[in-house]
């Protein structure tokens, strides 16, 4: 479901990193890994950058995670 990938989206943002983002979410860091490669070929766009051993956010995904909050708040 895109819902829990954009939730995993989220806390890799929130945490900054993605074994943080699994450790807060209680799945593996392989499972949000190909949870962010799903994204990003169903997408057809980057949703990060790596510099050096680290993993950034591209622009495309701060919006996309700032709108699946505004949306949760919303369903709230």
């Amino acid at each position: 479901m895109k819902l829990k990938k954009l939730w995993y989206l989220q806390h890799i943002i929130s945490t900054g990193s993605f074994a943080a983002a699994a450790r807060e979410t209680g799945v593996s860091q392989p499972a949000i890994t190909q949870a962010m490669q799903t994204l990003e070929n169903e997408w057809g766009i980057p949703l990060f950058e790596k510099l050096g051993r680290q993993k950034l956010p591209t622009r495309a995904a701060l919006a996309i995670a700032q709108q699946a909050a505004d949306l949760h708040g919303q369903l709230e």
